[in-house]
Formats: C-alpha cells, structure tokens, sequence
C-alpha cells in the first residue's frame, strides 16, 4: 500500500464527505482514531474501504473531478505546491503527475534550502524547473537516487544567513538571473555549460568512473532525452496536455 497515495485518498475522501458527495465514508477529519479501522477496510477491500482502494481521485462526478490532492491521477506528497510557484509548476508538468521523484524540487530553493528564492514570483521559476527535471533525470539514468542530489548541500542555520537579510535577498537576486542563461535549455549546446558543481558531483562522477567525456551540459542534455521520451510515451497513451494542470486548492 503506497503511503502517499493513500494519505491523498483519505483525504479526497473526507473533503469530499465535507462536500456531501460522500455522506456513506464514515469518517471525518476530526476522526483520527478511527480511520486505523479504515485504513485496514481499504486493505481488506471491505465496505467503502473497497471503492476507496482504488485510490480514485476523480471521483463522483460534479465536485469530485478536482477535488482530489492529484495530478495526473498521482496524489501530492507531504510537500504542497501553494505557495511555491516554481514547486507547483513542477508538479504539474511532471510526467508521473504529483511526483516527488518526477515532479522536481524547486520547493527546496523556494522554501526549504539554505539558498532561497521568492516563492511568489514567476521570474526564473520555468527554467529552474526545467533544469531540475533535468539533472534530477540524468541522475536517476545515472543509477543514483535523487536524495543524493540537494541532500548533499550542506545546511546553513539560521544564526549565520538571515533569511531576511543582506545575503538571502543577493541570493535572491542571483537565483532569479539564472532564467538568463537557463532559459536556453533545449536549444543550448551540450557544451554550453562546460563544468561540474561542486555540490552536485554526479557528473564529475560518471566522467571519473566510465572515463566518458561529461559536464553539467552533457549531463544535462541526457536528461532532457530522458524527460522527453517520457512525455512522448504520455501523449501516445492519451495523457494530453490538458492534464498538465494543478487541483483546484
């Protein structure tokens, strides 16, 4: 039973008996002792636990269609996108809907990180999104788990950069900038970023252990092969690019 899938359902569910389009669920949202009953009736596929296994989100015709936390049919994790422009843009585009493996992290940079953009503004948040899906692809093709990627960027506590200060707001500003040179992303030649970062050393790792000639670019660019044959795959199953959108909420 997919944990994240099942939190999603759950609370489809109760927003959905909130609504009076479920009035049989017999459980709210002020019932947390009880939905361990339920959790076990969705794996035993009894009562309502058996229309709730099928962890539909598009459920029960008018209302239902966008009130599930869903993209794409795939539920949102722990990390919601209100708030963060650039995390929501990167669940809905996502291949895998509300992915938190597929969908990019640029919540990481918007909320999360040591490193911060404004969350709110649009400027950048397209490329930055892109070059995510990107790199997060490469590094998946690459045999790596993602958690390799921004875990491995040291944290900075508070004591030491205010997040309203001098230096969070020139980060900021630099953050932002990149919608320059990123922007090029697809038209860019492979070579067009000729280094490795060092706090994201996977590139620097496949040319050291394959002796392959690689860069941020190349790395890059296989991702965005990756990334791109998924889509293709999408659209020959019928996903179009209608789905590419967020629930309502």
């Amino acid at each position: 039973m997919d944990t994240i899938t099942l939190g999603s359902t759950l609370a489809t569910a109760m927003e959905l008996k909130e609504r009076g389009l479920f009035a049989e669920l017999p459980v709210g949202f002020d019932d947390f002792g009880a939905m361990k009953g339920l959790i076990e009736d969705i794996a035993y596929r009894r009562g309502v636990g058996d229309e709730l296994a099928e962890a539909a989100c598009a459920w029960r015709g008018s209302g239902g269609a966008r009130a599930g936390d869903a993209v794409q049919g795939a539920g949102v994790r722990g990390v919601r996108a209100a708030g963060a422009v650039g995390h929501g843009l990167g669940y809905a585009v996502s291949n895998r809907g509300a992915c938190h493996i597929n969908g990019g992290y640029l919540v990481f940079f918007e909320a999360l990180g040591p490193v911060n953009i404004d969350p709110l503004t649009p400027l950048a948040k397209p490329a930055l999104t892109v070059f995510q899906q990107n790199t997060l692809e490469a590094i998946a093709a690459a045999g790596g788990c993602i958690f390799t990627s921004y875990a491995v960027i040291p944290d900075v506590p508070s004591w030491a950069v205010n997040p309203h200060g001098l230096t969070a707001r020139i980060a900021n500003g630099a953050l932002k900038l990149t919608r320059f040179v990123l922007g090029s992303q697809g038209k860019m030649s492979p070579n067009g970023m000729p280094f490795h970062l060092p706090l994201l050393p996977h590139s620097l790792a496949v040319e050291t252990y394959t002796g392959m000639k690689m860069n941020l670019g190349l790395f890059s660019a296989v991702g965005e092969r990756g990334y791109t044959l998924e889509r293709l795959f999408n659209l020959r199953e019928g996903l179009l690019a209608d789905e590419d959108a967020l629930p309502r909420g």
